[in-house]
């Protein structure tokens, strides 16, 4: 090994004020780590030079006279025989990662194998996949910071091409989002240590030129001694060397910006909206434009509508809102030169963690959570385990397992790994959290994310073969509160014996007597509230429901910043709708007949099997089942307007009486929404309907719309 080799080696350890290369940072645990690396190359020149002198005297075979004793610094280029592959811990489109032991040395690696054959074959659909090999040699070799992966040696045989990386016995962050085999998001003290130390590769990788573009919690990785390491360039960009950068159609879908979604140019801003949705998945285990497909989940990173959830902090909040902007040069950092990201460590959320943002791989990582955050994971348990014991005191009766004496920030934590668990929506998990009943009923609407608890997509998207719902309409004051009284308790009593899947109480319901005896409902039975307080979406058994607020619909000018989010709600998930072709059904606590045309126009558009609210005109002899039919004269509905301001009687659609009056000879068959492609059921309840009958919808197997009628149970 001669002198000029370990020189070149040396020039690249030794710390250099002259402004060439990359300064290592000036630490106590960079000098050590020079240090021992330089004792290293001290005895690999002292055994080389054993060596030599024992050839020189024909005591050594050729093929002996080098012994690695460090691969990392060596120099040369190893053999795949030198390595025992010991088990695959990655696998990617084209490549697969897997952990190996160099037999000399016993080092252990990440060897990163990418199958030659493979990546031809793949060519054929991907013409940049050679682009992508090349480039995160490229990237590896230019990048020099503590927080990258360090890419040490390439070599290739017949077979494969082979990159020799650092080993992180630490797994991927991912697996510390995850808690009882679910996504729940990281321990909030553990989150912004990781936050920080990725906004600090970040501003490192940037100032070099280079723009990672798939910043995912699977590509960032946790070292031996806790720090992050940041893996994965083969889509990056370089703004320098421009001649590997491929597409700009690349990245994760769920972590895509708007700009790569629309393939525009990107630029360091990109990852600035990337660490902002990773920062969204840390926080909450889930994503914020997660979807049933990528297509419409691009459409949603397209409008950014950003929901915060109840248990967010404002702070986090706003770091997420500053970093996902629609526009690029809006996102927080982005207007600071290339490589400067000091706006987003000042931002108050770093600020307040008390860590050294910016220095943190200087120092130890943070390695174990706060007491807080263990303390939250065990009163999960806790309040599993107490609404499995029927002896449980009541909530808000200060007992040791008492939810209700939780302040509001750590009851909202509480719930929110429950909710991800799966376990939130359980009644006994759920009336924990609540000191009455009606309130636990009542409750479950969760004003932040516009949904149900334990009616998600996520839980409820599966097809059933069939269910029931049943509606109850409110009286409001056109009885007496004796009458309404009466009303209530026969139809809780007959929901109660029918067993729907749910129930759709629609109207105001005022009085507070009238909302008890809501609560009543079996605690099997999932009771949706439709007063028109909130706006909403619930799933049950793969059908798509949307609640609107009458008032927002009819007279938008009142809160048109409300209204404004309400519609742009519906639009979402009518798209969803006409997409994936789910039954979808609207209520609303007006008069469906009420509400603007071009809207009805929209739903029958996107194939809403029915609208369903409260008559203006009830009464005993009320008709409740209507067609709506769209003119030829009138567009598709697809535009952005709520209001109907043609007055114009000729111009507007007509709204045709379906149900034959009082004649009960029409089957169900007549209401087979499946046939009219071109109309829009509408339906107006009304106290107990004509005949003392409640309405109960049923879905069919076939996926075919049906209303019913059943008869009361006396």
């Amino acid at each position: 090994m001669g002198t000029d080799y370990l020189d070149k080696v040396r020039s690249k350890l030794v710390v250099r004020e002259s402004g060439e290369g990359s300064p290592l940072p000036d630490s106590e645990a960079t000098y050590k780590r020079l240090q021992t690396t330089m004792g290293e190359l001290g005895k690999l020149k002292a055994l080389a030079k054993k060596k030599k002198e024992a050839f020189v005297r024909g005591e050594l075979p050729p093929e002996e006279v080098f012994v690695p004793v460090c691969v990392k610094t060596d120099g040369r280029k190893p053999s795949v025989k030198e390595f025992d592959f010991e088990k695959e811990i990655g696998v990617g489109n084209f490549s697969r990662i897997v952990k190996a032991k160099h037999k000399t040395t016993g080092e252990v690696f990440a060897i990163k194998i990418i199958e030659k054959k493979q990546v031809e074959q793949l060519k054929r659909r991907h013409p940049n996949v050679h682009n992508e090999v090349f480039m995160e040699r490229r990237v590896l070799q230019k990048l020099d910071h503590p927080l990258v992966v360090n890419l040490y040696q390439t070599f290739q045989d017949y077979n494969a091409l082979y990159y020799l990386m650092d080993y992180c016995s630490g797994a991927e962050m991912w697996s510390m989002l995850l808690y009882e085999g679910k996504l729940v998001g990281a321990h909030p003290s553990m989150s912004k240590f990781y936050l920080a130390e990725l906004v600090e590769v970040l501003q490192y990788i940037h100032s070099v030129g280079i723009v990672h573009r798939d910043l995912k919690p699977e590509n960032l990785m946790v070292s031996s001694d806790g720090h992050l390491k940041l893996i994965d360039f083969g889509t990056a960009k370089d703004l320098v060397e421009t001649d590997r950068n491929g597409p700009e159609f690349v990245g994760t879908p769920e972590f895509m910006s708007p700009e790569a979604v629309k393939s525009k140019p990107a630029g360091h801003e990109s990852d600035l909206w990337s660490l902002g949705i990773v920062a969204y998945q840390m926080f909450l285990g889930t994503t914020p434009f997660k979807s049933p497909s990528p297509y419409l989940g691009f459409l949603k990173i397209k409008r950014c509508q950003l929901l915060k959830p109840d248990n967010l902090s404002e702070d986090e909040f706003d770091l997420i809102r500053s970093l996902c902007q629609l526009s690029p040069e809006d996102r927080l950092g982005a207007s600071e030169p290339r490589g400067d990201l000091s706006a987003v460590m000042n931002h108050p959320y770093f600020e307040k963690s008390g860590l050294p943002v910016g220095e943190c791989c200087r120092g130890e990582a943070v390695t174990v959570p706060s007491l807080r955050d263990l303390c939250i994971r065990a009163c999960v348990e806790t309040c599993i385990e107490s609404s499995l014991d029927p002896s449980s005191p009541e909530p808000g009766a200060g007992g040791w397992n008492d939810m209700l004496r939780l302040n509001g920030k750590d009851r909202k934590a509480v719930m929110h790994v429950l909710d991800r668990l799966e376990k939130l929506h359980q009644p006994r998990v759920f009336r924990r959290f609540f000191k009455t009943t009606v309130e636990a009923k009542t409750g479950k609407v969760r004003r932040g994310t516009r949904d149900f608890v334990g009616l998600t997509n996520e839980l409820q998207s599966q097809f059933a073969d069939g269910f029931d719902f049943v509606p109850i309409f409110d009286l409001g004051d056109k009885v007496t509160p004796e009458e309404d009284v009466a009303y209530m308790k026969r139809q809780i009593k007959t929901v109660n014996k029918l067993r729907p899947k749910f129930v759709v109480a629609i109207g105001r319901f005022g009085r507070e007597d009238t909302r008890r005896i809501l609560s009543k409902t079996s605690e099997t039975i999932n009771l949706v509230v439709v007063d028109g307080r909130e706006f909403f979406t619930f799933w049950v058994g793969g059908t798509q429901n949307v609640v609107l607020v009458g008032d927002l619909m009819l007279n938008p000018q009142d809160d048109l910043d409300r209204a404004e989010r309400q519609m742009m709600m519906v639009q979402q998930e009518l798209e969803q709708s006409k997409m994936c072709q789910h039954h979808t059904y609207v209520y609303t606590d007006v008069d469906p007949r009420l509400l603007p045309e071009s809207f009805k126009a929209k739903c029958l558009a996107s194939r809403v099997n029915a609208i369903i609210g409260i008559s203006a005109t009830g009464g005993p002899d009320t008709e409740t089942d209507f067609l709506y039919k769209k003119p030829e004269d009138m567009d598709d509905g697809n535009d952005d307007d709520g209001n109907d301001d043609d007055d114009d009687d000729d111009d507007k659609p007509k709204i045709e009486d379906v149900t034959g009056g009082d004649d009960d000879s029409s089957d169900d068959s007549d209401l087979d929404m499946a046939a009219e492609d071109d109309t829009l059921r509408i339906i107006c309840g009304w106290g107990e309907q004509t005949n003392d009958k409640l309405l109960t919808f049923e879905l069919s197997e076939e996926m075919q719309f049906e209303v019913s009628r059943r008869e009361l149970l006396k």
